[in-house]
């Protein structure tokens, strides 16, 4: 009987020290097959959400960058027919008139009495060379291939060019109707606006003229304008 009870003791303890041991090993988990995802989670924006019109990329490049909605403002069948007198009508951001030196504004009493019979000039725009072919750029030309206007004068001291500012024609506002994309690079952007100046003829285009801007794409994503025409 103390035996049988010593055993039954015995047992007991060893069951109580088992149950007090903490689980070490990693828990089973099991799925439910009806539930579970059939491919893995992604937290990565869809392609469509990442996309952009090509109407809105160009309405964007036309808004921001100066250079390209001025050549919107021109009309040219290829880039080295762009209007200069147009194009550069309000400058390049170098200093106006105010901040000329006593040099230049001798220079130029002198060169627009010859030009125009004469001194008095009135907010002269000043346009440094190398700003004129950084602006030129987007049509990969320079200001050696373009046509100077008449009324612009040059002072080699400055290397500069220097003209009247005057009232220009432009575009009041503009929609951009549809854009092509070519596999060779080539972009086509369809536009119109209320009033579109022909700067060719110094007139203006009639009402339901449509405009057309072709440009080539860059390998860095960069665009060469081509020409700025209306749709035949």
């Amino acid at each position: 009987m103390k035996k049988t009870l010593y055993i039954l003791l015995l047992l007991s303890a060893l069951l109580l020290t088992a149950c007090g041991k903490e689980n070490t090993q990693d828990p089973i988990v099991t799925t439910d097959p009806t539930t579970a995802p059939t491919t893995a989670p992604t937290t990565a924006p869809t392609a469509a959400l990442d996309q952009v019109s090509p109407e809105k990329k160009f309405e964007k490049l036309f808004l921001d960058e100066l250079w390209y909605r001025r050549a919107l403002s021109c009309t040219f069948e290829k880039p080295e027919n762009i209007p200069a007198w147009f194009y550069f009508y309000l400058g390049v951001g170098a200093p106006d008139y105010r901040s000329f030196t006593d040099d230049e504004n001798a220079f130029l009493d002198s060169a627009f009495e010859t030009k125009y019979g004469k001194e008095e000039w009135l907010m002269a725009t000043k346009l440094p060379v190398a700003e004129i072919n950084k602006a030129l750029s987007i049509l990969n030309v320079t200001i050696k291939d373009i046509k100077i206007p008449s009324d612009w004068v040059y002072y080699d001291k400055t290397d500069s060019y220097y003209f009247w500012v005057s009232d220009a024609y432009g575009i009041q506002g503009w929609t951009i109707t549809r854009v092509e994309e070519g596999a060779d690079g080539i972009v086509k952007v369809y536009w119109e606006s209320p009033l579109i100046w022909n700067t060719q003829t110094n007139t203006a285009y009639p009402k339901d003229t449509k405009m057309v801007m072709t440009m080539r794409e860059n390998p860095d994503g960069s665009y060469i304008v081509l020409s700025n025409v209306p749709v035949k």
